[in-house]
């Protein structure tokens, strides 16, 4: 038997995720799934584990599965207006994303780290508007981590499939 892929998804409560998710699910090339969460979720299916990380600053998860991922999906995000900067900071830049990066390099230096970003994101790190200047921040300081290899995909807009209050008029012209 050829051994399968084993994938790792953040942001499990996310659309993007559970495409994702059901993508790896309907697939025999992928063996394992493992899902990081914060809150507990319900998952009925043999091929998922689920793991529960209460704060990402303080790497308070048990490392020892990361160990055989062979892929991370990192689709952990903000809206933008939603929370204050120094949350919005703290999700998309510093301690999330980075926190994984850095214990993954630790643990597993053939891992491929895959980034969900947005269109616009400012590799120069001067845009004006937070979002193009953090997202661009971000992806710089995971591109030096000296990952396995590192991939961010930038999507302009995600059409949400239920509908919900849009937070900023952007969203409400970009809907």
């Amino acid at each position: 038997k050829i051994p399968g892929k084993i994938i790792l998804l953040c942001g499990s409560s996310g659309m993007i995720v559970q495409e994702i998710l059901n993508l790896c699910l309907s697939t025999y090339q992928i063996e394992k799934i493992h899902l990081l969460v914060s809150q507990p979720i319900p998952v009925e299916e043999k091929k998922v584990s689920v793991h529960l990380i209460s704060d990402f600053r303080k790497h308070s998860i048990d490392v020892s599965y990361l160990q055989n991922i062979d892929a991370v999906f990192f689709c952990i995000g903000v809206y933008t207006g939603t929370v204050s900067r120094a949350v919005f900071s703290e999700v998309i830049i510093d301690s999330y994303p980075l926190a994984l990066a850095k214990t993954l390099k630790k643990v597993n230096s053939k891992a491929k780290f895959i980034l969900l970003s947005r269109a616009g994101a400012d590799p120069t790190e001067k845009s004006r508007m937070m979002f193009a200047k953090d997202r661009g921040v971000v992806e710089n300081r995971l591109r030096v981590q000296n990952l396995a290899s590192f991939h961010s995909f930038r999507p302009p807009y995600i059409y949400p499939k239920q509908k919900r209050k849009e937070p900023q008029f952007s969203y409400q012209i970009a809907r």
